[in-house]
């Protein structure tokens, strides 16, 4: 099997074996609910962010970050966080740096 290696993800040229950075397979049906679900617990842990300040939304792989970052680092860390999370497609980073 042909990869190209982009960024932290394998890409392979059938996407059935796609995997994570982990080497975990990607879910190509993984439900909204629990990507977004998922996601919010990584980016918890990155303890960066205030759990009630932030929010994840996702659709078809899409993930979404609102809220509000104590600063641009933990903005940054918490986009590259949500980005290994397997089922990720792609990232939309609305988390606003709080005065």
């Amino acid at each position: 099997m042909a990869t190209e290696q982009v960024s932290r993800l394998i890409v392979p040229q059938r996407l059935t074996d796609a995997t994570n950075s982990a080497g975990d397979p990607l879910s190509l049906d993984f439900p909204d609910q629990q990507l977004a679900e998922q996601v919010r617990q990584v980016v918890l842990q990155t303890g960066r962010l205030v759990p009630g300040r932030f929010t994840v939304a996702c659709g078809d792989g899409v993930v979404c970050l609102r809220g509000e970052a104590p600063n641009w680092h933990a903005k940054q860390l918490a986009q590259e966080s949500a980005r290994q999370v397997g089922g990720v497609r792609h990232i939309l980073n609305e988390l606003m740096i709080a005065p």
